[in-house]
């Protein structure tokens, strides 16, 4: 599905989601995550920033990726 998402699984009454972020080569460098307590979002209130989260995660890969080959 390409995120994580939590509900209380860490934190009792927090619910959260993360996506990958990429380096060179595809190797995992970071992720970008989101987290609320769940009496203000539910989990599905935050799968639905998640879109928005890997389009974010993409372009940071990207700059990663750009910045890397400035050194060679």
């Amino acid at each position: 599905q390409g995120f994580a998402s939590s509900e209380s699984e860490f934190v009792v009454g927090v619910v959260g989601a993360a996506v990958p972020v990429y380096g060179p080569g595809g190797k995992l460098v970071a992720c970008l995550s989101i987290s609320a307590p769940s009496a203000r979002k539910s989990l599905d209130d935050l799968v639905q920033v998640v879109p928005l989260m890997k389009s974010a995660a993409s372009r940071i890969s990207k700059i990663i990726e750009s910045s890397g080959s400035q050194d060679d």
